[in-house]
């Protein structure tokens, strides 16, 4: 096994090819309830679901993912066959799993933020912050959130990216990132976005705000003030050619219900 480190989508082009037929391979079916506390067939679930991370570590044959094992409180690694040469019985296979520290000394530090988007995917916000508290530190710093608005047009679903929502990190640390519609200034910054962007309000589907992790907005949040808040006022940028250099993953939308994006559009329209 020689790992190295690879461009993320290099190796998420590698891998959709395999992800939907993927099985776990003989030596890792040996592992599975003692390192990933599920049988053979929920863990062959989990990956085919999208709660694993794709790492950006590589090798000529396998690719990593990254799994959150909540009764454990543990990252593992899965090393996934990407080409035929590796495959079991010309299937693709989880061939091994990995703890984090024995993957770490042969393939290099998976970074702390990915380590997030990671738990991320297994645990609720609540959750997640409860994660966030024991395991990161004071030196820890803070992405700024996005939102990503999904919308219809011309038969076709559509993604706006919109950075720098005006919402302060206290304020998200008391009453989570999944309220930002319930901080003050927010409405109006997304009725800025929706004008600027020339995206109806009725065509919207569904919306979600990620700062690493990506998690669905609520809709029906309860407004918070945020005394002397330096985000309150901010005024609507439009995004750079960089902001949107985004990952490719951060693009798959779920449905929304048009009953209430009906009512979004009134909210958003001031009807």
């Amino acid at each position: 096994m020689s790992i190295r480190e690879d461009t993320r989508r290099r190796a998420l082009s590698r891998y959709s090819h395999v992800i939907g037929d993927i099985r776990v391979g003989r030596f890792a079916r040996e592992q599975t309830q003692s390192l990933a506390c599920l049988s053979p067939s929920d863990l062959e679930a989990a990956i085919r679901g999208g709660n694993a991370v794709l790492l950006s570590q590589t090798d000529p044959e396998w690719g990593y993912l990254g799994l959150y094992v909540p009764a454990r409180d543990k990252i593992i690694v899965c090393a996934v066959t990407l080409a035929e040469t590796a495959f079991e019985d010309g299937q693709p296979v989880i061939a091994e799993l990995l703890d984090l520290d024995e993957f770490e000394h042969k393939g290099g530090a998976i970074d702390i933020e990915v380590r997030r988007r990671i738990a991320g995917r297994q645990l609720n916000p609540v959750g997640l912050r409860a994660w966030e508290a024991k395991h990161l530190d004071a030196t820890y710093s803070w992405p700024r959130p996005r939102v990503f608005v999904y919308f219809e047009l011309d038969g076709k679903v559509h993604t706006h990216y919109a950075r720098r929502p005006p919402v302060c990190r206290e304020w998200i640390d008391t009453y989570g990132l999944e309220n930002i519609l319930g901080h003050p200034g927010v409405w109006e910054w997304f009725r800025q976005v929706l004008e600027g962007a020339k995206i109806e309000p009725e065509t919207v589907i569904s919306l979600r705000v990620a700062d690493g992790v990506k998690m669905r907005l609520d809709l029906n949040a309860e407004a918070h003030p945020c005394p002397d808040c330096k985000f309150t006022h901010f005024q609507f940028e439009p995004d750079t050619e960089a902001d949107k250099a985004l990952d490719a993953d951060d693009a798959v939308a779920d449905g929304g219900s048009p009953r209430l994006f009906d009512w979004l559009s009134r909210v958003v329209k001031g009807i």
